[in-house]
């Protein structure tokens, strides 16, 4: 397909390989089709074979039910006269049977958290978005969207759990940010504080809860995409109040403080901040 000079691709008349136009430009390719007139399966296939020759940081393969092609056609934007895409938000695959899997490049799993946890010996799960992005190979992964889905499997499986690691991502603030609606933002923060009120219930003294996020995404800022603004990083653990973790460096951190806490090797990036938490004042 051409708009302005610039092509995407269209595959087996229902799929598209293009821009990905909520990242930064030239990051990602989304792949994306309506799922009334194709299965996620057979998209995800096709996305697979993007993945093994792109070389994007990472490609995301999603689609909804009840939209249509020409909802895709329509939903053609151009960003600096340089990248083209599918608009996420316009293509209408948010409104209903939403499904996405994403699919990295180039990580090596042996220096990530979940596979050194594992290696050792502990249970590892991740849930959500995360189960689609980090290898777990000898964890448990689950991925879904919903974000009542997603807590109730954190708190199913952090219950089941004598000791080990479980990571979750509600995915569902990320799609109402870039599809600037403040009413579905307010209604899935609501659904997951209510969660996590239930999750912190059920932790003993043993336990560290870290609620956080990997990016802005304010639904008010205007347009579509991430927002660039510091977020926090929230850790409970019983009993310890007062404590500060500074303006940490990088998202690695907080797997670094994992494998600190479980005493297994370091990760390849990241700087612990247990010790901050658990000093004595």
């Amino acid at each position: 397909m051409e708009n302005q000079g610039l092509r995407y691709l269209l595959v087996d008349q229902y799929v598209t390989v293009a821009d990905n136009l909520e990242a930064d430009p030239g990051m990602c390719y989304n792949v994306t089709a309506p799922l009334d007139f194709i299965s996620f399966e057979k998209e995800y296939e096709i996305a697979r074979k993007v993945r093994e020759i792109a070389l994007v940081g990472r490609v995301i393969v999603f689609g909804g039910n009840g939209n249509t092609m020409e909802d895709l056609f329509q939903a053609e934007e151009v960003k600096q006269n340089r990248f083209i895409g599918i608009s996420s938000v316009k293509s209408k695959s948010y409104e209903r049977g939403y499904q996405c899997r994403h699919l990295g490049y180039g990580v090596d799993q042996n220096v990530q958290a979940p596979t050194i946890l594992t290696n050792q010996g502990y249970s590892c799960t991740l849930i959500g978005k995360v189960a689609d992005i980090v290898v777990n190979d000898n964890g448990l992964s689950i991925s879904c969207v919903p974000t009542k889905e997603v807590i109730d499997l954190t708190i199913r499986e952090t219950k089941a759990m004598t000791e080990g690691f479980v990571c979750t991502n509600v995915q569902e603030t990320d799609l109402a940010g870039h599809s600037q609606s403040t009413k579905n933002y307010k209604e899935i923060l609501e659904i997951a504080d209510r969660g996590i009120g239930e999750l912190i219930s059920d932790l003993t003294s043993d336990d560290i809860l870290v609620v956080m996020a990997d990016h802005g995404n304010d639904p008010l800022i205007g347009h579509s995409r991430h927002t660039r603004e510091c977020v926090p990083l929230l850790v409970y653990k019983e009993g310890v109040t007062g404590r500060n973790m500074g303006r940490r460096k990088s998202l690695s951190d907080v797997g670094a403080s994992v494998c600190d806490f479980f005493n297994t090797k370091k990760p390849q990036n990241g700087e612990s901040f247990l010790y901050d938490l658990l000093q004595r004042k």
